[in-house]
């Protein structure tokens, strides 16, 4: 189920260049790629998953709630990030020109069908 939701990600969102299933812990459960862009993908799983728990640490002392998505723009990429549970977010890295808003729309989408998977 990881590697079917994460490809129809890549095919509906314009400039998608990576979908990633990712622990709170950094290590990566499911990835699908497309293109030929060459990334260090356990490296940006690793990164996300540590920026998001001292976000977190952060909202939990001002109150402010958990965090539920998050996204971040270099000059070549987005990176967007929506939470599954407690323990996984699902991650989405795509050109800083690709469809933002639509990339968004697939992760929130994603999360419905993927938080279903972890449930005990």
């Amino acid at each position: 189920m990881f590697g079917q939701t994460i490809e129809s990600i890549l095919g509906k969102v314009e400039g998608a260049t990576a979908a990633l299933v990712v622990g709170m812990d950094g290590f990566i459960i499911e990835q699908r790629t497309i293109g030929g862009e060459v990334l260090a993908l356990e490296a940006i799983a690793a990164e996300a998953a540590g920026f998001i728990r001292h976000l977190e640490g952060t909202f939990r002392n001002l109150n402010l709630g958990t965090l539920g998505e998050s996204h971040f723009k270099t000059d070549r990429f987005f990176l967007l990030t929506q939470r599954i549970t407690p323990d996984y977010f699902i991650c989405l890295v795509m050109a800083a020109d690709g469809n933002f808003g639509r990339g968004r729309f697939e992760l929130r989408k994603a999360k419905s069908l993927l938080e279903k998977e972890f449930v005990v």
